[in-house]
């Protein structure tokens, strides 16, 4: 999934010491049950909301996705990783023309 799978794994490992063993083992619907605690205990924070929506996105769940995706990118505005993740998300949902301004915004962080 364009490298997202990593980066997340990263992100849990630093936030909780250890990765969802759901996501590592793409069960992604037991991931989704590992997170909800962490959203309701850090509903601001940038890596469980990144998180939670690549794991409605490998569910192919990106209406919802698109929520955590969008939560994430204004959490941490100048992380051109979550502006592309919002962005492909976008692309799935068919909003090109809002998938195209968080590409651009991706770049000009990270060219």
């Amino acid at each position: 999934m364009w490298g997202r799978r990593r980066t997340a794994s990263l992100i849990w490992t630093a936030l909780c010491s250890q990765p969802p063993r759901g996501y590592e083992a793409k069960d992604y619907a037991e991931a989704q049950k590992e997170l909800e605690p962490l959203l309701a205990r850090f509903p601001n924070s940038f890596e469980v909301n990144e998180l939670t929506g690549l794991v409605y996105a490998a569910q192919g769940q990106d209406d919802e996705a698109n929520r955590y995706l969008e939560n994430a990118a204004r959490f941490k505005p100048k992380d051109p990783t979550a502006h592309t993740n919002l962005a492909v998300n976008l692309v799935h949902l068919g909003k090109d023309s809002l998938a195209e301004v968080e590409f651009r915004k991706a770049v000009e962080l990270d060219p």
